[in-house]
């Protein structure tokens, strides 16, 4: 699916936000330039049985997901909605694209895409 984009007038921290409604194992660019991440959303609910793992890639160059080790990585529980907050923001210096699988692993060679739609969305600055 692809990324759709928001602006947030006067936001008290982040003023872009991000979604993707069905984030799988293609790597997708939620920005193109440098940034600060403030909150990371994510609804796991469509997979009752499968935890799946949000990753961020600080870059605008190629992803492959299960290879390329991320920059960061968001965990949601089976069946599950989970939301991460960061204050103070936490910074990417080049881009940032994200995916979602299944595998925790960061670079181990796998990637297991989710067998229902997971959506996320994002607050960026």
């Amino acid at each position: 699916m692809a990324i759709s984009l928001g602006t947030v007038a006067g936001g008290a921290i982040g003023t872009t936000i991000v979604e993707d409604t069905a984030l799988s194992t293609t790597a997708q660019v939620a920005d193109a330039n440098s940034g600060t991440i403030h909150q990371v959303y994510i609804d796991n609910t469509n997979n009752s049985s499968t935890q799946v793992y949000v990753k961020g890639y600080d870059t605008t160059g190629s992803v492959t997901v299960g290879t390329t080790h991320p920059d960061f990585v968001f965990p949601c529980a089976a069946g599950q909605v989970r939301q991460y907050d960061f204050v103070s923001g936490v910074a990417y210096a080049t881009g940032l694209k994200i995916a979602c699988e299944t595998d925790a692993g960061t670079g181990d060679g796998s990637a297991g895409a989710p067998g229902s739609s997971v959506v996320v969305r994002m607050n960026l600055g």
